[in-house]
């Protein structure tokens, strides 16, 4: 009780003042505690620019080219090399450090270690990549952040009339020195107060040398961050008592239930990759598509048929002392991968492989023979995979990162001093940052990250407190800013009931574009692939959005996994032809939208989120009295079932004596749980209150 008083208190105090209102974050009234411009600037290039080139524009919209290559190329420029979002530029270093005045960067101080090229460059920042205690050996590389100055001048979104062409002067080639380019010998010196370290560069930069954060490595880097990996076994538990020593990087369970339903921890990356390679395939006039391709580096080298995507032929695991210098268990594996536009997955577990066969119609059969199925992006319309892209790159793989934000900053809360919770806090803030993208103009469909999704879908159904502001952003304001102040005075416990509630918030937008676009290719037939009216459109649309949704229903028991495995049935393997759910090519709907719209209802007690949450598909004709028939909202049963029960409907009028003490313990924990009830709204409302009490007090000022 104590302890909730003075949470309570702190939250009231003036002391919140100390969040000032910075204009990092393009979004009324949430009250930044750090700075994320940059972090919010991944939707420079993995949402404008990428999505302005896939249709053929300049980063301004100017202009339009036709070759498909080339926009595929600009495009996926943009979503694997970014560049507007925290760029860094790695030099390799040429001999082992020797030249050291004062002390080595720790992991405390590296950021602040400053650092120049050849005597006048100032060029930024390190990266963690010194913090080591073995310092820098001979091909090393040092990661260094760019300063301002060279974040006005390199890095800068693809600069061309038409994106592609060959004149085109893609990030990281800018002109002279607007680049911190090296050669040979150039000498480093990286500094802080009066300690120092020299290296000499061992090569030329090259345009691989440098990188910023991108929609890409949300996806990739997830296995890494996410599933526990890091965990650090020797280090004090994670207990609120040990100063912020303690980095446990536990493993986060929405990530964990995507990589075990989709069978791969890159499955956002894996299914964008297959989509663009389709699309630059078909832009070089290809006449089939491939299978991707991974070999070890022996002579000859070696197939590995489980080296499907990226991460599984690039990366492994290991719990052994072979890991990297950072102490990272996810090591390179040394095979070298080539990207596919078709892969092969196994119809039961949907785990991936690279099937065996000398061509593509040999695989294919090989696949099919061995209890898979294959998906041959290179086969559909170029609108498929291009909705693929543009909705999987943020819908996917920001959605997951988001998330993954909220939970590092929660850890970092338990992890550390109540009175110094920085990390938290600026972990909080960068989650934030992922949701809103930089170029989101509040309570607009403008932007393209998640707040934008949000927005554009409440129109959809129904759920918008005003034209082009959505009921998910109204309600999701107050959790960002109540998880803020809760990682700021280290109340971790608040922070992850906030946490909870942002995760049921996301949730509403990928299940109601999941519905629009199962509605529209199973029932509406606006947008089959074979259709005259941007053919594939709606059914890249309905894989994207499903692939977005269905590991949160796989959360929710047996029940939900074989509902989730019901609408991935259903979603993923929409065929060219119709019926659009036939997805076993015998001429007859495997699925139905009713049964779609029914399998993601039977769980939304479970999911946090109510009938009247996710609303029903408007219609704007006459006659359907406002919404598609048979896309209704459902209504929020009285009681609901639980989804932890068998699923035997089975009746009787028979009524053992040993169950009515059974009735009687359930109707006091109905009681109970219309207590748990109350609490909620309570503590909903105190939420709310706070969140326009801070507005009132000017502590969160509108940007």
């Amino acid at each position: 009780m104590q302890a909730t008083i003075i949470a309570l208190a702190a939250l009231a105090a003036p002391a919140a003042a100390s969040f000032p209102p910075i204009a990092d974050i393009p979004l009324a009234d949430y009250p930044t505690g750090s700075s994320v411009q940059e972090h919010a600037e991944v939707d420079m290039n993995g949402g404008r620019a990428l999505q302005n080139y896939l249709q053929g524009e300049s980063y301004d919209g100017s202009a339009v080219d036709s070759d498909d290559a080339k926009r595929a190329a600009a495009a996926l420029d943009a979503y694997s090399m970014g560049s507007e979002s925290s760029p860094t530029i790695k030099y390799t270093v040429k001999t082992s450090v020797t030249t050291v005045t004062g002390s080595w960067p720790t992991s405390s101080n590296y950021k602040k270690f400053v650092c120049t090229l050849d005597g006048t460059k100032v060029v930024g920042t390190l990266g963690d990549s010194v913090t080591s205690s073995s310092k820098l050996e001979a091909d090393d590389t040092v990661k260094i952040y760019f300063n301002d100055n060279y974040r006005s001048t390199c890095g800068k979104v693809a600069d061309a009339t038409i994106p592609g062409v060959s004149s085109a002067i893609f990030p990281f080639q800018e002109a002279g020195d607007a680049c911190p380019n090296a050669v040979a010998d150039d000498p480093v010196v990286c500094t802080l107060s009066g300690d120092s370290f020299t290296f000499l560069v061992k090569t030329d930069t090259v345009r691989t040398d440098y990188a910023a954060r991108t929609l890409r490595g949300f996806s990739t880097s997830g296995a890494a961050k996410m599933d526990g990996s890091k965990a650090k076994a020797d280090l004090t538990a994670c207990d609120g008592t040990n100063s912020g020593n303690c980095r446990s990087i536990k493993a986060e369970t929405d990530f964990l239930a995507a990589q075990s339903f989709h069978g791969m921890s890159d499955y956002g990356d894996a299914h964008v990759s297959l989509a663009f390679e389709a699309l630059t395939q078909k832009g070089a006039s290809a006449t089939e598509g491939t299978f991707s391709t991974c070999q070890t580096d022996a002579s000859p080298p070696v197939d590995v048929p489980a080296g499907a995507t990226y991460n599984l032929c690039k990366l492994k695991r290991t719990d052994k002392g072979d890991v990297d210098s950072l102490g990272n268990k996810w090591i390179s594996t040394g095979n070298s991968f080539v990207q596919g536009s078709a892969i092969c997955k196994h119809k039961i577990t949907r785990v991936p492989i690279i099937p065996t066969g000398d061509t593509f119609d040999s695989q294919k059969t090989y696949c099919e023979n061995n209890d898979g199925i294959v998906s041959d992006y290179f086969a559909r319309p170029r609108l498929f995979n291009v909705e693929v892209v543009q909705k999987m790159s943020i819908f996917t793989n920001a959605w997951m990162y988001t998330i993954h934000e909220f939970e590092d900053a929660i850890q970092d809360c338990e992890g550390g001093d109540v009175n110094n919770n920085d990390k938290g806090v600026h972990a909080w803030d960068e989650g934030v940052a992922f949701y809103t993208g930089s170029l989101q103009e509040a309570k607009t469909t403008t932007g393209y990250m998640l707040y934008y999704l949000a927005n554009k879908r409440c129109s959809n159904f129904g759920k918008c407190v005003s034209s082009g502001h959505s009921e998910v952003n109204e309600a999701i304001l107050p959790e960002f800013a109540g998880g803020l102040h809760a990682t700021k005075i280290g109340d971790c416990a608040t922070a992850k009931v906030h946490l909870d509630k942002i995760k049921s918030l996301m949730t509403i937008p990928v299940i109601q574009g999941t519905l629009r676009y199962a509605y529209k290719v199973g029932i509406y037939g606006e947008n089959p692939d074979a259709g005259s009216d941007k053919p594939g459109k709606g059914s890249g649309e309905g894989v994207a959005f499903m692939m977005s949704a269905v590991h949160r229903l796989s959360m929710c028991g047996q029940s939900g996994k074989a509902d989730a495995e019901y609408i991935y049935n259903a979603m993923y393997n929409l065929k060219v032809t119709t019926p659009a759910f036939d997805f076993d090519g015998d001429g007859n709907a495997d699925a139905t939208f009713a049964g779609i719209k029914q399998a993601f209802e039977r769980h939304y007690t479970c999911l946090g989120i109510t009938c009247a949450d996710v609303g029903g598909l408007t219609s704007s004709v006459a006659a359907h009295n406002g919404f598609y028939p048979g896309a209704e909202a459902c209504v929020d049963p009285e009681d609901s079932a639980s989804d932890a029960g068998t699923g035997d409907t089975t009746a009787t009028n028979d009524i053992p004596d040993w169950a009515l003490g059974a009735i009687g313990g359930a109707a006091f924990l109905v009681l109970i749980f219309f207590g748990m009830m109350c609490g909620y709204k309570s503590s909903k409302d105190a939420t709310v209150k706070m969140y326009n009490d801070l507005k009132k007090e000017g502590v969160m000022g509108k940007v």
